[in-house]
């Protein structure tokens, strides 16, 4: 009977051993059964509990060991208690001594990365019982996620849209992709169309990878559809659901690139009015047909913005309201813009008028006029023809890009003043004003002339004025009846 009784002893301590928690006599270690999931960074504790010990424990008999095994099957210690000591291989990992005289030998983490991930084994000794037990910890890295598109997508130009998942971990993800058109998701006709890119591994252990859907709005897709990636991780509770609208043609912003073009053209053209006065026509020409043709532009881009060409009437509509709203009117109001500011217009010059009769060495004013012209750059000269000489004496220049000089200023004496301004029309005026003091012995019976130079004429135009220089306040009646018999101030 006895005998018995022995082997039955044994049979159920082989028993006891070959259960899944070890059990030496009354001490059993237990852990985890499912792995313990956290996210990196993260704090976590792994279980390790005891039981069939007398609470509270001797510190003194109790001895702890905690050892990683990695995925690649490689081992190490990461912590110890023995004698009433703690030892630990990286910082972060802690037990607490109350917790242990409580029969609780868990192993807190503080923020884990990625490498603490494994399978962690609890050894445990209390003397002169032992047992072990081994928990799993999955360390996760939510992805950052985005979408993005090439180009505006239009019809008959596919574009891709690119779903971009990056540091995640572990490196298994998996990609979805569905279009919502007209109140109906669709999902199978979406799996030709897209692949994934080869994952990329970071410095830090996570990982990237880029979903490439290839849209095609010439054949099935069409603006205002919404295609959805939908990205599926162990880090995950929940799906996350990125979309990306086929867009329209925004009225908005045709219309502010319009306004800024518009904008621009003015200032251009204002800045150009300052600077290509005296420039060349045919450079006028082409800055005006430059013009035009920006016009032109800004009148595309607004019908390119606010038209939908899948609708031929209403295409034709819109095209014809604008045509005459948005583009005749600048256009007309530019076309007289630019033809106020940039045509060739003729000069207008006064004769020389002043005293009929100039005393003799007494300073006198003559004054003459040039009107009407356009662009701003001319050239004033005055000139003395004297009688009995065939060579004409250059006395002043006045250029109005540069400075005035004067010439054989000995001959004659004279001090020119010219006042420009520019008119309402936007052409432009001079008033001429010339000081001067002749001599009757030389000067009696000479010619002034006056000498326009300007874009607007082919030749130079003249004007003259012939000097009756007299003694004393008035002429004698000799000079007087000659004058008007002979009509001596007609000239030319």
């Amino acid at each position: 009977m006895r005998t018995g009784l022995k082997i039955l002893h044994i049979i159920c301590f082989l028993l006891l051993l070959g259960s899944g928690d070890f059990q030496v006599r009354g001490l059993t270690v237990t852990g985890k059964d499912v792995p313990i999931e956290a996210l990196r960074g993260n704090d976590v504790t792994i279980p390790c509990l005891l039981s069939g010990v007398p609470i509270p424990l001797n510190l003194q008999i109790v001895s702890v060991v905690w050892t990683l095994r990695l995925q690649n099957g490689r081992e190490h210690e990461v912590y110890s208690f023995q004698r009433s000591s703690h030892q630990s291989s990286k910082p972060g990992f802690h037990m607490n001594d109350r917790d242990l005289q409580q029969a609780n030998a868990s192993l807190s983490i503080t923020n884990i990365q990625i490498e603490d991930e494994g399978d962690y084994i609890c050894f445990v000794i209390v003397t002169p019982d032992s047992g072990t037990t081994t928990s799993t910890l999955h360390v996760s890295v939510k992805p950052q996620t985005s979408i993005q598109h090439t180009r505006i997508l239009e019809h008959g130009f596919p574009g891709s849209v690119f779903c971009n998942v990056s540091n995640f971990y572990p490196k298994e993800v998996e990609f979805r992709w569905s279009k919502y058109s007209k109140g109906i998701i669709t999902n199978s006709s979406l799996d030709e169309d897209f692949s994934p890119t080869e994952q990329i591994r970071n410095s830090d252990g996570t990982f990237n990878v880029t979903s490439v859907l290839t849209v095609r709005p010439d054949s099935r897709d069409e603006p205002g559809d919404v295609f959805f990636c939908i990205v599926s991780h162990r880090s995950l509770k929940e799906e996350i659901s990125l979309n990306f609208t086929v867009p329209r043609r925004s009225p908005v912003m045709g219309i502010s690139i319009a306004l800024i073009l518009l904008g621009i053209l003015v200032l251009v053209t204002f800045i150009l009015k300052k600077c290509v006065k005296g420039w060349r026509p045919w450079i006028r020409v082409f800055l005006s047909a430059l013009f035009i043709s920006t016009i032109l532009l800004i009148f595309v881009f607004l019908i390119y913005f606010m038209v939908d060409f899948g609708d031929l009437p209403t295409w034709i509509y819109i095209v014809l309201s604008c045509t005459s709203i948005v583009f005749l009117i600048p256009l007309a109001y530019y076309g007289s813009f630019l033809w106020k500011y940039f045509t060739i217009v003729n000069v207008i010059v006064s004769d020389i008028i002043g005293e009929t009769w100039i005393p003799h060495m007494k300073k006198t004013t003559l004054s003459c006029q040039i009107t009407g012209f356009r662009p701003k750059d001319i050239h004033i000269t005055l000139h003395l023809k004297r009688r009995n000489e065939m060579k004409k004496h250059l006395i002043h220049s006045w250029p109005s890009m540069g400075r005035p000089s004067d010439g054989d200023n000995t001959t004659l004496p004279v001090e020119m003043e010219v006042e420009m301004t520019e008119t309402e029309d936007g052409s432009y005026k001079c008033d001429c004003r010339m000081s001067l003091t002749p001599n009757i012995d030389t000067d009696d019976g000479a010619i002034l002339i006056l000498e326009v130079t300007h874009a607007a004429m082919r030749w130079p135009r003249y004007r003259y004025r012939a000097l009756n220089v007299i003694k004393g306040d008035k002429p004698s009646l000799w000079r007087r009846w000659n004058k008007h018999v002979l009509n001596e101030s007609v000239i030319f």
